[in-house]
């Protein structure tokens, strides 16, 4: 099954200080790179700065993987919504 996953990381983690930033951006990009080690997919990464909003396209086959693959996420989100979706054909 597809999810979109809308993430809301802390807007004060995206500092004018750009050694913090390329850090944050590096740590999140670490956590999202383990997704298959949770059997989660990533069919897409998306990001708009001016709303400090992440969108995610992912595949699973259960919200068990999905909750242990975003665990590391967790410290740099306030906020987040996981949907669900269904292909038609």
């Amino acid at each position: 099954m597809f999810f979109i996953v809308t993430m809301y990381p802390d807007y004060r983690d995206f500092s004018n200080d750009n050694n913090a930033k390329s850090e944050l951006e590096g740590e999140i990009s670490k956590a999202i790179e383990s997704f298959e080690d949770f059997g989660v997919k990533l069919h897409g990464q998306y990001s708009n700065q001016i709303e400090h909003k992440m969108v995610l396209v992912i595949e699973a086959d259960c919200m068990t993987k999905i909750h242990a693959a975003f665990y590391p996420l967790l410290k740099f989100c306030e906020d987040g919504v996981i949907a669900p979706y269904q292909k038609i054909n």
